[in-house]
């Protein structure tokens, strides 16, 4: 007569001298991950087995180079078991209950388990994170109603989402809904105004190891601001920003140059003070305008022109309007400048500040070398 195998006692098995060859189906009770040790209730008399093991789907064990297939079951799940010649018993397979029923609530949308054809695969967690794939290699990946999918057929990628980000080294890129830390210790961002608003944003910077250093911050859409409240942005001509652009100095400290587009149309640019370049570039066809001045503002009411009234006059430029200018300020210094309250004679401050003017500007560098034309005119001119 054999040992007695532990587990003879079960009512179910009795005592036996051969551990039979048939399986037995249980019902999950108890689960306890961290030591991989599950509880099941027998379905076939009651019995329970508090020592089953945690089944692993695939396991590859190495130090370092481990790898695996694994999924912790449910309380409720129902199993099929078989008896180890230890008398241990192990999980061989994981029965849907009703597996029909189940399948038809997928189609009221509750997405407890799909119709697979045939040569198709699924996993999925109970959190619905789950990954598809095909008969006609489609490829989907979900976390509940985010979705990424790949088509074979109609070679394509669709990422359906409120929000998409990429994240490298310090660098994001987003598109879609606008969230952001509300505190800086929450956990996680919360969308603004429920979720409305909407932006493209490209951040990108140098990686600095633990602080990355900013270059470039392209906002477009509902330019939110990023303290709080971390409502939209109003630019100074009145309107909400759908435009913010700022370009940083090497440092990352400080903001060389800052583009602003409102919803009414309003552009402000900005120049750090700290430019050494030439304020401004314009190039045209032929030839390039370059201009020392920093602070440029072009009223609605004001048209800028370039060049004289018809279209090949060029610019005066240089010496040339050097002379222009001083031709004018000889002929008005010339004219009768008539003294306040007499009837006659010239005004000697008037022309010496006149002559002072035109020795002035035949010494200046930059009109030596610069110059605008401008007519102002009336909106709609």
């Amino acid at each position: 007569m054999r040992e007695p195998i532990p587990g003879d006692e079960d009512p179910f098995y009795g005592n036996r001298d051969e551990i039979p060859g048939c399986s037995v189906d249980g019902v999950i009770t108890a689960v306890d991950p961290r030591n991989g040790v599950l509880k099941v209730r027998i379905t076939q008399g009651g019995s329970v087995r508090d020592d089953v093991k945690l089944p692993m789907v695939q396991f590859s064990f190495a130090l370092g180079r481990s790898s695996w297939f694994r999924m912790i079951p449910q309380v409720g799940d129902t199993v099929t078991l078989i008896q180890g010649m230890d008398g241990s018993m192990h999980i061989i397979a994981f029965e849907a209950i009703n597996y029909g029923q189940l399948a038809d609530e997928d189609a009221a949308d509750q997405f407890l388990i799909r119709e697979l054809k045939a040569g198709e695969y699924e996993l999925r967690s109970a959190g619905r994170a789950t990954i598809w794939g095909g008969a006609d290699g489609t490829l989907q990946l979900t976390g509940g109603p985010v979705a990424i999918t790949l088509s074979k057929d109609r070679l394509e990628s669709v990422i359906e989402a409120s929000l998409h980000r990429v994240v490298v080294a310090g660098s994001e890129q987003r598109f879609g809904e606008v969230r952001r830390l509300l505190l800086p210790t929450d956990p996680e961002e919360s969308a603004l105004a429920a979720g409305v608003y909407r932006e493209a944003r490209t951040f990108l910077a140098h990686d600095a190891g633990a602080v990355a250093t900013p270059m470039v911050d392209v906002k477009v859409g509902d330019v939110v601001d990023d303290s709080t409240p971390f409502a939209p942005t109003v630019g100074s001509g009145g309107g909400p920003l759908r435009a913010h652009v700022r370009v940083y100095d090497a440092a990352g400290a400080t903001v060389a140059f800052e583009l602003e587009v409102d919803a009414l149309g309003n552009v402000e640019a900005t120049q750090s003070a700290l430019a050494t370049a030439l304020g401004l570039k314009m190039v045209g066809l032929t030839s390039s305008l370059l201009a020392q001045y920093r602070d440029i503002t072009l009223q609605p009411a004001t048209v800028l022109r370039l060049g004289g009234p018809s279209a090949n006059e060029p610019v005066p430029l240089g010496t040339q309007l050097n002379t222009l200018l001083q031709n004018l300020i000889d002929t008005l210094s010339t004219g009768v400048v008539l003294v306040a309250g007499s009837t006659g004679g010239f005004n000697p401050a008037t022309v010496a500040a006149l002559n002072a003017l035109k020795a002035y500007l035949a010494s200046n560098a930059i009109l030596s070398q610069v110059a605008f034309t401008q007519l102002a005119a009336t909106p709609g001119s």
